[in-house]
């Protein structure tokens, strides 16, 4: 099976005031550029790739306080390539608390005396200082992050209100960010044994928190980051077949693309449909994003259906765990009928955001860890079903460990109630994230009921 073409989903962005013409980075390790064998990656070396119509120059250094930074002279070789245009990111305060007299600062003294002083520096050269806040680490208390920065980062915010220097405050930004992943998904997002310094994952998200930042501050930047996407999976055939938009698990925080995504797209193929696996966002977006992608990405396969070969009717979606979420959130939440599937495939979907049903990690990657009730009123999708919701099967073993098999008994009973036809398949025994597993009873057996299903439907 060849993937036949790669479909970016629209991106939209606030409009801007203005373009600097290079952009310089001075801090510490968190922020720099490593050796292509290094695990850590830093922010700053990951900008560029979220940052277009700007040059990025990541001059950060590892083990550099504000104090060692100046001291050793890497200033002064930024110093003299500044001119006015340029825009200088400062982000210091992960090594001024090291009990070491070469990097050391005070908070209120000499960290201060020092930020102010590269503020001072950029602007007299006719370039624009934007002051940032360290990025958390990984130190998780319950559920929430622990501030392990003392007081460097109210300093920073202080130097900014007092000099009326932009800043972003990434340790709140980051704190969001690895809150929202959780104390165990987050160990994607840094090196490995490493609760500091950053994956290219981790980097990744970080740079595009720095790129919204600047992009609220009001620069115009063109964005380059991971938008929405498809991939496409053409069935065989000359006449107009019918088509599934699949949504792969993952628990908002990765994306199942081998054995939910392009397994899924193998099977579809078999009965003749086309395929289009959507790598929707993530975590390191949370709602409405991935919604909002779901929607895009049905309205676009409907819109070009000639153009791709495909009915646009019959369009389908399938989704397996959060990715069924996902699915039921289309099925459920859409604006209207071009956003709107014919049908539904849901796989041990999370139905339900609310306890003591509702898969935790799921709900905490979307919403954070003390998420709004009212979110949690509409992303519990069994309470949103109506008469206009399409006709669905479901699958769910009763065993699963990680999404009871209630969130697939309460969305077909509230079907039912709605008058919805659909199927439910409930098998004994299979793991979650089962998939097209032919080890199992259920991994052998749902694939055949659901192509059933669809052929008792007219859709295949």
């Amino acid at each position: 099976m060849k993937r036949r073409q790669f479909l970016a989903l629209p991106f939209t962005v606030a409009g801007q005031i203005g373009r600097p013409r290079r952009l310089h980075i001075i801090g510490d390790s968190t922020a720099a550029e490593f050796p292509p064998t290094d695990p850590r990656v830093g922010w700053g070396a990951a900008l560029g790739l979220q940052l277009s119509g700007v040059a990025v120059n990541d001059a950060a250094r590892s083990g550099r306080s504000s104090k060692s930074y100046w001291d050793e002279g890497h200033f002064r070789v930024i110093a003299a390539q500044l001119g006015p245009g340029d825009l200088l990111l400062i982000q210091f305060g992960h090594n001024d608390e090291k009990d070491d007299p070469a990097r050391h600062t005070e908070p209120t003294s000499t960290f201060t005396d020092n930020l102010l002083r590269y503020v001072s520096e950029a602007r007299a050269r006719g370039a624009l200082p934007v002051l940032l806040t360290p990025i958390a680490r990984r130190r998780f208390a319950g559920d929430v992050i622990e501030q392990t920065h003392g007081g460097y980062p109210d300093a920073t915010r202080a130097v900014a209100t007092g000099s009326q220097t932009p800043l972003i405050d990434l340790t709140a930004r980051t704190s969001v960010l690895f809150e929202r992943f959780g104390p165990s998904a987050s160990e994607r997002l840094f090196a490995p044994d490493d609760n500091t310094h950053l994956s290219p994952e981790g980097a990744a998200a970080v740079a595009r928190l720095v790129a919204e930042g600047l992009r609220e501050l009001g620069f115009d930047f063109g964005l380059r980051q991971r938008a929405p996407s498809l991939a496409a999976y053409p069935a065989r055939g000359s006449a107009p077949v019918p088509a599934v938009i699949v949504c792969p698990g993952g628990g908002y925080t990765h994306l199942a693309i081998e054995k939910e995504g392009l397994r899924a797209a193998t099977w579809l193929n078999s009965l003749g449909i086309s395929a289009f696996i959507l790598r929707y966002r993530l975590a390191d977006w949370g709602h409405p994003a991935p919604l909002e992608d779901v929607r895009a990405a049905i309205a676009w396969v409907r819109h070009n259906a000639s153009s791709l070969g495909i009915d646009s009717k019959p369009i389908g979606i399938l989704g397996f765990s959060a990715g069924g979420h996902l699915a039921a959130c289309a099925s459920t939440l859409f604006r209207d009928d071009t956003e709107r599937p014919d049908f539904a495939l849901l796989a041990y979907p999370v139905i339900t955001f609310k306890d003591p049903y509702a898969h935790t990690g799921s709900r905490r990657a979307l919403l954070g860890p003390r998420p709004d009730p009212v979110l949690l009123d509409a992303l519990s999708l069994e309470a949103h079903v109506t008469s206009r919701t399409p006709p669905t099967f479901l699958m769910h073993t009763r065993d699963d460990a990680s999404v009871p098999v209630e969130n697939s008994l309460l969305y077909a009973e509230a079907l039912q109630r709605a008058g919805v036809p659909h199927q439910l398949a409930v098998y004994d025994h299979g793991p979650h994230g089962l998939g097209f597993n032919s080890e199992t009873e259920a991994g052998r057996e749902w694939p055949g009921a659901c192509a059933r299903w669809l052929k008792s439907r007219g859709i295949v």
